[in-house]
C-alpha cells in the first residue's frame, strides 16, 4: 500500500490528530508492505513525517521524498538534508512541466499514484484543497484528518 500525506502548511498539532494518523500508519502496515510518500513542504508534511519516523520500527514502512525538482541548485541545497531522512529520494516524470508548476504536477502523480491519501485540509483554497479535489475525482480512498468532508 501507498499513502500520501497533504495538509496546510500552517497545520497545528493536536494530540487527536496525532494519535489518528499513528492509527492509521499502524493499520496500514498490518496489510503488508508499506510505503509512505512525503512532499517535505509545511508544517503538516513535517508532522505526518515525524509520525511515521516514530512508527517506523513497527511498521517498517519505507520514506520517500517525491521531489518537484531535479535542478542542480536545488539538489545542492536541500537534498542532502533529505537524502540523511528518507529512505530514498524520487523524481516523477515531470521533465516537460515549467518549473513554476512543478509542485502541483508533483502533487497530482502523488494522488494518482497513492492508495490512501491522508488530508488535513479545513479550507476551501490552496495546494492540499486542490489535490484534496482530484482525490475525490480520481475516487481515491481519502482520509480528511479536519473531517472536512462534512462541511461539503
Amino acid at each position: 500500500m501507498i499513502i500520501t500525506f497533504f495538509g496546510h502548511s500552517d497545520f497545528v498539532i493536536t494530540p487527536e490528530v496525532k494519535g489518528r494518523l499513528s492509527e492509521i500508519i499502524e493499520e496500514s502496515a498490518r496489510g503488508g508492505e508499506l510505503t509512505l510518500y512525503f512532499g517535505g513542504y509545511g508544517n503538516f508534511d513535517e508532522f505526518a513525517f515525524s509520525v511515521a519516523n516514530s512508527l517506523k520500527h513497527k511498521t517498517r514502512a519505507r520514506h520517500i521524498f517525491v521531489t518537484p525538482y531535479i535542478t542542480e541548485s536545488y539538489q545542492k541545497n536541500h537534498l542532502s538534508y533529505i537524502k540523511e531522512s528518507y529512505d530514498e529520494i524520487l523524481y516523477p516524470p515531470l521533465e516537460g512541466v515549467p518549473y513554476r508548476f512543478a509542485i502541483s504536477a508533483r502533487n497530482k502523480w502523488l494522488v494518482e499514484n497513492s492508495d490512501l491519501i491522508v488530508f488535513f485540509v479545513r479550507r476551501r483554497f490552496g495546494g492540499a484543497y486542490t489535490a484534496y479535489l482530484h482525490a475525490k475525482k480520481k475516487g481515491k480512498q481519502i482520509i480528511n484528518l479536519c473531517n472536512f468532508s462534512k462541511t461539503e
